[in-house]
């Protein structure tokens, strides 16, 4: 046989006799093992769980073309999927790729994705990829996905920093957290969920794989080292250089942070929640905002919520605040339209109680007056007894919930706790019961 020169293109016939040869005296140019759901390797073994996530790629159909339309890959063709992946002749017998897809249209290779999966606290090593990227394109494949514990804002960005990635090249890269989040959101009865009953045994069971404290799959538990110290600096008052590397890791450190709480967030609700876009001039400008300001924000967008989540991160008063809009009756006047507010709080009591009693005392009230820029916040008991017939037309409320964290703000577990707990409850027990106010449908005149 010729010597292997490309993927893309061969027809399937010549790469399965790369893989086994017709002649037992040639050695193969493919080294590939199909991707298994019940894979031999050890339990929280790194290809154990590569084989167990590929191998759910191929029975979820669902699962499969979430993550087929994020990588843009096609989905039409047939697929095959393997792990442990070797080209002897091109990268040598002891270098393995984890994982790699195909996908066949009238017997020949249309597309390739290659996958690199780390677990437990491995993490990618900016060599091997770049190495892997080389390899990909000389066998004319355009695509690799990394997998691992590391967490990005998105899917485009990888967490290596100052990677050489070509420009007709696409590299992604999937936290295990997002993956699981993924198939979780498939497992609610929404728009996107399994239909096949075996199909969603099987995402139970790869679900109940990945949570297993074996599984490999570590969540973002901690904030870096970084946050810890920058918070301590600006608490203190202490100068930091524009140049400190601390805080350009406390400022990533935040990014990720914000990401993973709009994955906890999705596992939650089974629903799609995004967290605030970032580019490549946020992660600058955060930095700048942070230096100047000593503050920090971000959001959550949950679909139909009435407004997105903002998140605001006061490090000077060791704060954090989230807040949503609500939007009054256009047609009534202020002392109405705060009667309105006040039978939306009615409604969150009476479906959640004790917890909306806990949340109460920390809710402030926001609202934006007609012609004016700066607002004032009101406790529920000032805005009750304050009289607004003779201010200007209320435009909207700002529901702001707001909390003390002291050193726990500093703290890289705690802050990680508290603020994702802070966010669940205030969902729970004020945003889902909120709904804007909605001019009535027009009514035909019968004495027209």
């Amino acid at each position: 046989m010729k010597k292997l020169n490309k993927l893309i293109g061969l027809k399937k016939e010549e790469f399965d006799k790369y893989i086994k040869p017709d002649d037992i005296k040639l050695k193969p140019q493919i080294y590939a093992r199909p991707a298994r759901l019940i894979p031999t390797h050890k339990t929280g073994d790194e290809m154990a769980l590569s084989s167990i996530f590929l191998a759910s790629l191929r029975l979820v159909k669902q699962f499969r073309d979430s993550i087929f339309k994020q990588i843009k890959f096609s989905k039409n063709g047939k697929l095959y999927f393997y792990t442990e992946v070797s080209f002897p002749e091109i990268i040598g017998i002891d270098k393995r790729i984890d994982g790699m897809i195909i996908n066949v249209v009238s017997k020949s290779i249309k597309d390739v994705v290659f996958f690199e999966m780390k677990s437990s606290k491995n993490t990618l090593n900016k060599e091997q990829i770049e190495s892997y990227i080389k390899i990909a394109r000389t066998l004319k494949v355009n695509k690799l996905v990394t997998i691992s514990n590391q967490f990005v804002s998105n899917i485009n960005e990888s967490p290596i920093e100052s990677i050489k990635v070509p420009p007709s090249f696409n590299l992604f890269h999937f936290s295990w957290t997002n993956i699981l989040t993924i198939a979780h959101i498939l497992l609610f009865n929404n728009d996107d969920n399994i239909t096949d009953i075996d199909q969603v045994e099987i995402m139970k069971e790869v679900t109940k794989y990945l949570e297993h404290s074996k599984s490999g799959l570590l969540g973002n538990t901690n904030m870096s080292g970084g946050w810890k110290l920058i918070s301590e600096k600006i608490y203190k008052k202490e100068r930091i250089l524009k140049s400190d590397l601390l805080i350009k890791e406390a400022v990533k450190s935040w990014h990720q942070e914000e990401r993973d709480l709009a994955l906890l967030m999705s596992r939650s609700l089974g629903t799609s929640v995004k967290s605030s876009t970032k580019n490549k001039t946020s992660l600058k400008n955060d930095i700048n905002k942070l230096l100047t300001k000593q503050v920090l924000s971000g959001s959550l967008l949950i679909k139909n919520v009435v407004s997105k989540i903002d998140i605001n991160l006061d490090f000077n008063r060791r704060l954090i605040s989230m807040s949503v809009i609500l939007n009054p009756p256009k047609d009534k006047k202020n002392n109405a339209k705060i009667t309105y507010l006040f039978k939306q709080l009615e409604k969150c009591k009476k479906n959640e109680g004790l917890l909306y009693d806990n949340l109460i005392e920390n809710i402030l009230v926001e609202p934006s007056f007609k012609f004016h820029k700066n607002h004032s916040n009101y406790s529920l008991t000032d805005l009750r007894n304050q009289d607004f017939r003779k201010f200007n037309d209320i435009q909207e409320f700002k529901l702001v919930n707001i909390r003390n964290l002291k050193g726990a703000f500093s703290s890289r577990s705690k802050f990680v706790y508290e603020i994702e707990s802070m966010a669940l409850k205030f969902y729970e027990g004020i945003v889902q019961h909120l709904s804007d106010w909605k001019k009535p449908t027009p009514k035909v005149d019968i004495f027209s």
